[in-house]
């Protein structure tokens, strides 16, 4: 047991409450919590939504300028290109590791605001980009400073949330990638007819566009986003405090400035720690690929560069559609890796699909049916959310995630070369590999996690509603934790 920690989000004395609902009654909650739930929805999500919007779409302008002459304009050849899509990873790598220390330390809204705003000015600068050294410089410091944004937005859906509502959460911040696949087509649709305004050319007013957008949400970020569940923000009544305090026991995610190492090794020691890492780098190889190439394959169907792009849209359709059926099937079935095993078989149906019909524009349904593997990474994501507890411990299980993500997205594109096309048969088959590995590593996840839940069950004294969160205990020590399969 380790002691008893202070915090500066919560008292401790506030969580002597009574014994939570035991786990064998199913939870409702009060009018009271619903109403909590949607003032917390209303408040955090859809400034949260849109920053996962841009750090989506600010990766994709690279896929949609690469159509719009970016590739001519900066005399870039397919294996620069290729340096161009991985070498933003390659900053995101980077910045993991002093990310996992930053969070831990700083205020998570003006640490996001500030990385927002700075990444924004560097997108703008990627429109004055017209050679390789100088775009390849702008792309590592965009990956490098947009490295933040994810584990932040994650890591506040965990703090904020029950365990219950961690797959709703996680599954509307893929929806705004999807969305971002949708209007981002638009929106370089719209770039390619602004040839000539002011001097620039269309694939510099994306970046352009997208820049000045990124630092707005920036500022407002900085002061407005909800980044701790008693944020003055939310307002909350004396009545409103308790029930805040009641879901903080639920999610176990009390925050802690203290730095727990012994936290670090034991997850390095966990089985499932390494599942979640490697299937999440197979699942971003294939995402490497189509965030980059994605509109020169739709392209090589017989379809124009600027209708390439527009195309982009039944992508992110398909994405939303996705997750939310995984939504719907992970609240209907209380299931989480099956349903993103699911996920990935459907993805792996359009690879099969682009690799068994030989041409025509039919093959697009492929690539429409491919994107559904952002499902199963929302799942994977919701897995780690749940399933990690301990404040240093989750911060680090979300962080060497994205690192093993970012190694995919790195490797993805060098999947593709020009001697496949136009069938790409050899990188295809790669991307259908590497999306069944992920799918047996999710399952060799759910089968450890599920013997420590037997394991737990019949020790003596379990209940499983019964943890005192204050002392930061990670789920191996609370012997009353349970794992969400």
């Amino acid at each position: 047991m380790t002691d008893k920690i202070e915090t500066d989000t919560i008292d401790p004395e506030k969580l002597e409450l009574e014994d939570s609902i035991p786990s064998t009654t199913p939870f409702v909650k009060s009018e009271a919590e619903k109403r909590l739930y949607r003032k917390i929805i209303w408040r955090f999500m859809p400034l949260a939504c849109i920053i996962t919007f841009l750090q989506w779409i600010d990766k994709y302008t690279l896929n949609m300028s690469a159509v719009l002459g970016l590739k001519t304009d900066a005399h870039i050849d397919s294996t620069q290109f290729n340096f161009l899509g991985s070498l933003f990873y390659l900053g995101y790598l980077v910045f993991q590791i002093p990310n996992t220390y930053l969070l831990q330390r700083l205020p998570i809204g003006k640490y996001l605001g500030g990385l927002l705003m700075v990444w924004g000015v560097v997108l703008a600068c990627m429109s004055q980009g017209r050679d390789f050294s100088t775009l390849g410089g702008l792309r590592f410091v965009l990956g490098f400073f947009e490295a933040g944004s994810y584990p932040s937005v994650l890591l506040l859906v965990a703090t904020l949330f029950r365990r219950s509502e961690h797959a709703t959460m996680v599954g509307a911040l893929w929806i705004a990638n999807g969305l971002a696949s949708t209007f981002g087509g638009l929106i370089g649709y719209g770039s390619a007819h602004l040839v000539g305004v002011n001097g620039y050319d269309g694939w510099q007013w994306i970046f352009i566009i997208f820049g000045i957008i990124t630092v707005f949400v920036g500022i407002v970020t900085f002061f407005f986003l909800i980044d701790h569940p008693h944020s003055k923000l939310l307002s909350l009544t004396s009545e409103e405090e308790k029930i805040v305090n009641e879901r903080i026991r639920d999610n176990a995610a009390v925050r802690s400035k203290q730095f727990q190492w012994h936290h670090i090794w034991e997850a390095i020691k966990e089985p499932r720690l390494w599942c979640f890492c490697f299937a999440s780098m197979f699942m971003m190889i294939t995402n490497g690929f189509f965030t980059i190439y994605s509109s020169i394959i739709v392209a090589s169907f017989g379809f124009s560069g600027m209708n390439a792009v527009l195309l982009q849209m039944p992508n992110g359709a398909i994405s939303v559609l996705g997750v939310c059926a995984v939504m719907w099937a992970s609240r209907r079935f209380n299931e989480i890796i099956y349903v993103a095993i699911t996920a990935l078989l459907v993805s792996a149906l359009g690879i099969i699909i682009l690799m068994a019909i030989p041409s025509g524009k039919v093959k697009l349904l492929g690539t429409i049916l491919i994107h559904v593997y952002g499902s199963g990474y929302c799942m994977l994501l919701t897995a780690i959310a749940t399933n990690a507890s301990g404040y240093t411990k989750k911060i680090f299980y979300q962080g060497l995630q994205l690192v093993f993500y970012t190694l995919g997205n790195f490797i993805g594109p060098f999947f593709m070369n020009d001697n496949s096309a136009p069938r790409y048969l050899a990188p295809l088959g790669g991307y259908l590999a590497c999306n069944l590995l992920a799918c047996i590593l999710l399952f060799v996840a759910r089968l450890e996690m599920k013997a420590a839940n037997q394991r737990k069950r019949a020790q003596p004294g379990f209940k499983e509603d019964d943890r005192d969160i204050t002392l930061d205990l990670t789920d191996k020590e609370d012997p009353n934790f349970i794992y969400r399969l």
